[in-house]
């Protein structure tokens, strides 16, 4: 599916919710997101997406100038992961949107 997606040069809105992605989805997702195509609208909530598809999508989205949406609530994300959504958050102006609802963070990591 990312292959296909990587192609496409129209497509501005995806939701791959509640699909088993888990690391492997994340992983090429995070090749695709890094092609810079005209996506603004990523949702990827329920997926058991860990730490490393997080790193990967954090990763890639750094220097991304379209994607303005991203949410991946609802997935194993820990605090091993953010110091890479700070990074996001931080080099990414485009980002107005960051939908982390329901993973697993701690108080600890939050501080």
């Amino acid at each position: 599916i990312a292959n296909a997606l990587a192609s496409n040069k129209s497509l501005e809105r995806l939701d791959l919710s509640i699909n088993n992605l888990q690391n492997e989805g994340a992983l090429a997702l995070a090749r695709m997101l890094a092609l810079e195509l005209p996506l603004q609208i990523l949702h990827v909530r329920f997926n058991e997406i860990g730490d490393l598809g997080m790193q990967a999508l954090c990763h890639s989205l750094m220097w991304n100038s379209t994607l303005t949406s991203l949410h991946v609530s609802g997935n194993c994300i820990t605090d091993a992961s953010i110091d890479a959504i700070i990074a996001l958050v931080e080099s990414n102006s485009s980002l107005s949107e960051l939908g982390l609802a329901n993973n697993d963070f701690t108080m600890a990591g939050l501080d």
